[in-house]
This record gives C-alpha cells, structure tokens and sequence, in this order.
C-alpha cells in the first residue's frame, strides 16, 4: 500500500506575523517598526521601508532568512539613515547641511547658497528612495 505525501508549507501570513512579532520585539527594530513594511507571497519575503542603522538592517535580514517557511528575502527598498545620509550629502550645495535625518524624514538647514533652485533640491531629494519627507529648515 502506498501513502499518499503532502509536503506542509508555512502559510504566509504566520511567516508575516513571526517578522512583524520579532520587528516589534528586538530592540533595536522597535523604533522602526511602524516605517518597516513586510509581505510575504509563497514564502518569499518583501521587506521595505526604513530603519536607523545598516547593522539593523543586516540582523533582520539575517534573522528573516532563518526563519521557517521563508524561501527568500528581498530588501531592495529597506532603506537604512547613515546610507540615505550619505545620498543626500552628495547632493547639498556648501553651506547646506542636514539638521535632522531619522527614519526618512529630513530636516536641512544651513546658508543657501544664491541663485540656488530650493524647490528643486528638496524635490531632488524627496526623490531619493527612502526619503519620505524633506523639511525646509532655512526659514524665511
């Protein structure tokens, strides 16, 4: 006689409930827990959004690829502050710096220089994957 197997595979949704448990519980991820996006589809993991640091970023990938049931973990749109700080720096003219960055929002400040677009660099930089908020911090 012979058995019929079924191969059990974890249903996505307690893949989505175990990361979003370990996001809310790890504390370094709690501060980021409500800017950090998980889907799961067929055990393939999506994860998006923005966390502080790139050691952050790396321990949840880590610890994601662990877990059962996941057959991969894309993190192309995981955006981390000190990467994202360094994409904006390039783009400042001298004098402009950023007062604030956490999480995406960014707040500059500093001496515009004259003849400088404004309203071009902060669209340019809301531009950038990752930003999800450009503050003009120049006053006036």
């Amino acid at each position: 006689m012979s058995a019929i197997i079924v191969a059990s595979t974890r249903q996505d949704e307690a893949i989505a409930t175990e990361i979003n448990q370990f996001i809310a519980h790890y504390p370094p991820l709690v501060h980021d827990r409500r800017t950090v996006q998980v889907q799961v589809h067929a055990g393939e993991v999506s994860v998006s959004g923005n966390v502080l640091s790139p050691s952050t970023a790396e321990y949840l990938l880590h610890h994601v690829q662990e877990m059962s049931g996941v057959k991969s973990v894309e993190t192309e749109h995981l955006v981390d502050d000190q990467h994202l700080r360094l994409n904006i720096a390039r783009m400042l003219p001298p004098g402009v710096m950023i007062a604030m960055l956490r999480q995406g929002q960014v707040v500059l400040t500093g001496e515009l220089p004259p003849q400088t677009d404004l309203t071009g660099l902060l669209a340019a930089i809301g531009a950038l994957p990752g930003v999800r908020q450009v503050v003009n911090g120049f006053g006036g």
